[in-house]
């Protein structure tokens, strides 16, 4: 590129150069032409001085201005240039600040959002319950549970409690009612209600952390979001899974269900891991990575 410039220097140089020598030849030739007009002597009468004036002012005034026509013109060629140059460095400058601006964005988004993954995990690895162990006892080579004895509670924490989560929740007789897709949409939200009054201390903050960093990622300008959601999926168990997929249909949660269907987020789950296989309809076929 510099190679190029010079280059282009290179050439406007003689071309300085043209308006000068044009004018030094020019004030040559009136000595030259008053030689030849004389023949080398001065003229000593003042009415052809005077003529000889009129002949140089009508023919030198005119070609010093045509040359200083020539240098103005090349100056505002110079100055158009200059401008050219300018506007394309502004553009160029505007490209990168907006790069600039745009990578600063992202990297913002990402601060906050690896910073809200950071919490959810922290809050998913706080829950805690305990799970009453029955006793056993040995008969005939069998482990058979005594009807009254229980052993002492045992304690999980983490992931694994969304396991006896959806345990709780599978188990619950009130699948056993009714058979209408109404009937079904009443008894998830009765079900879940019921499992919710027994574990919301242990699972509306994970559940609220999670919405809200979907709706985070939902509101922000970033242009890959279904890789950012990606992200938190892969983050979730099945059972985590399958625990959402019942409070996105549960009195409450109506603003989780559109999130679900738009990013997909059950591509992993099948009806046949549903407390009922014709649950599976209850959702969007988006929500299943179908489009």
């Amino acid at each position: 590129m510099n190679s190029q410039y010079h280059e282009k220097k290179q050439k406007e140089i003689p071309i300085f150069l043209i308006a000068p020598i044009i004018s030094v030849v020019l004030i040559f030739l009136v000595p030259i032409s008053y030689f030849i007009t004389f023949n080398g002597e001065l003229a000593k009468k003042q009415d052809i001085w005077g003529q000889f004036g009129d002949y140089v002012g009508g023919t030198l005034n005119p070609m010093l201005s045509f040359v200083t026509l020539l240098v103005l013109l090349y100056t505002v060629k110079l100055q158009r240039k200059e401008l050219d140059k300018t506007s394309k460095q502004l553009e160029i400058s505007e490209s990168s600040l907006a790069k600039q601006i745009e990578i600063s964005k992202k990297q913002q988004f990402e601060v906050t959002f690896f910073q809200m993954l950071t919490l959810f995990n922290e809050i998913t690895s706080e829950i805690e319950i305990q799970v009453p162990q029955p006793e056993l006892e040995k008969h005939d080579n069998q482990w058979v549970q005594i009807t009254s004895g229980w052993e002492s509670p045992k304690d999980i924490s983490g992931r694994k409690c969304f396991t006896e989560f959806y345990d709780k929740l599978r188990k619950n007789p009130i699948w056993l009612r009714g058979t209408s897709k109404q009937d079904q949409t009443k008894k998830i939200s009765s079900a879940y209600g019921y499992f919710h009054g027994s574990y919301k201390d242990e699972t509306d903050h994970y559940f609220k952390m999670l919405c809200n960093i979907l709706k985070f990622i939902k509101n922000s300008d970033i242009e890959d979001k279904q890789f950012y959601t990606d992200l938190v999926m892969a983050l979730l168990s099945t059972q985590e899974l399958l625990m959402l997929f019942y409070n996105g249909l549960s009195l409450g949660s109506e603003s989780f269900k559109p999130l679900i269907e738009e990013f997909q987020l059950f591509k992993g789950i099948t009806a046949q891991q549903l407390v009922d296989s014709s649950h599976y309809e209850l959702y969007a076929s988006s929500a299943y990575g179908n489009s």
